[in-house]
């Protein structure tokens, strides 16, 4: 083993802890803000064989606020925004985030099973996942337009 986590199991996100997630995402995203871009923040039980067990999970949603590129704005009148634009403030976001948070599992991606796919990249008529890694590593090579980004988050590491 190279390394060993340990993060709290959350039976429910606490409003002092959804608090201090939205307070850190504040802070490290505020130039999104300063653009038009807005973050959402959901909380979801989780469920496994259509059981929901006790864990819940967090997810943050950044969508353009207003539009960012008149010539992607789409038929449905969601705003599309550039990866290009954004990823200067995202890759650090999410290596910040993946250092004191766990964050979540979407499962299979489509193409490939992974067990810690956690970023959802909506695009209009599909999605992509990554894993936090991938993001870090590879999304300065990333050329997508996109309706959103979701980040799932499990709870935060000690």
């Amino acid at each position: 083993m190279r390394h060993i986590i340990s993060f709290k199991i959350f039976e429910g996100f606490t409003p002092p802890e959804q608090q201090e997630l939205k307070d850190f995402c504040d802070e490290y995203l505020v130039h999104l803000y300063d653009r038009g871009f807005k973050v959402g923040f959901t909380t979801a039980p989780r469920a496994r064989n259509n059981e929901e067990i006790d864990v819940n999970r967090m997810f943050i949603t950044i969508t353009a606020n207003e539009v960012q590129n008149p010539d992607l704005k789409n038929t449905h009148k969601e705003f599309l925004f550039s990866w290009m634009k954004i990823r200067d403030f995202i890759i650090p976001f999410v290596d910040i985030l993946n250092d004191n948070y766990v964050l979540g599992n979407f499962g299979t991606s489509g193409r490939r099973n992974v067990d810690d796919v956690s970023i959802r990249l909506d695009l209009l008529s599909k999605e992509h996942f990554y894993t936090a890694s991938e993001i870090i590593e590879t999304g300065h090579r990333l050329r997508h337009n996109l309706k959103s980004i979701v980040i799932m988050v499990m709870g935060k590491k000690e």
